[in-house]
């Protein structure tokens, strides 16, 4: 994945712009739900043919969300949220895709960050989340059976991996009035798997310093 971003002592050092790159790759992809897409390229199972229409709506629902209205901790509601690109801008070390990636971000976070948490907006992404968690709630009502951790049964699909996490997120602020009971109970099955605790090392998925790295816990 090459050095981008770049993982130090468990922690994400230049993580506010998302970036993949690979030596099979003629450019970096700093687009999250590109990088998505080849992933799923390079592992097919991760969207099986026969759910696929279904995964890329959700997907696409799902990107359409600016989350950072509502997946903020108390802290940033009140002082506003910090243009951590910004910040990064001062490292003299930065490779020029990645500053250029960073400069991209400072202007979307000033362009859209400072609108984000505007009661309008708020209320535009918490129906559009409420909608997308309907949506969810109707799949696994079809797909998921009650000993099956994932949406589509006993394998996990992209879909997960980025529905599970959002879901936790939004437990984790303590937005259960976005979340219908069917899709809290899969969230809460997600988060008890062997792969879940791996990743997180039982942490919150919003960053927690008193919590100190994953990796020393």
């Amino acid at each position: 994945m090459g050095k981008y971003p770049t993982w130090k002592g468990g922690s994400c050092t230049e993580c506010s712009v998302p970036v993949l790159t690979s030596p099979t790759l003629v450019a970096p992809i700093d687009d999250s739900h590109k990088i998505s897409r080849w992933v799923c390229r390079q592992q097919p199972r991760l969207v099986p043919g026969k759910h696929r229409q279904a995964i890329g709506e959700l997907l696409d629902e799902l990107y359409e969300i600016h989350a950072i209205a509502f997946s903020t901790t108390r802290d940033v509601m009140r002082n506003g949220i910090p243009n951590q690109a910004a910040a990064l801008l001062e490292n003299p070390s930065l490779s020029e895709g990645h500053r250029r990636a960073l400069e991209i971000k400072t202007m979307f976070h000033d362009s859209q960050y400072s609108r984000a948490l505007e009661p309008d907006n708020m209320a535009q992404v918490e129906n559009q989340t409420r909608d997308l968690m309907q949506h969810l709630a109707l799949l696994l009502e079809e797909h998921r059976g009650n000993s099956e951790a994932w949406i589509f049964g006993n394998q996990p699909t992209i879909l997960d991996a980025h529905a599970a996490v959002l879901v936790a997120r939004m437990m984790d602020l303590e937005r259960l009035d976005l979340i219908p009971d069917r899709v809290r109970v899969y969230a809460n099955s997600v988060k008890e798997t062997a792969e879940w605790e791996q990743l997180t090392q039982g942490q919150p998925t919003f960053s927690n310093a008193s919590l100190g790295p994953a990796t020393n816990r």
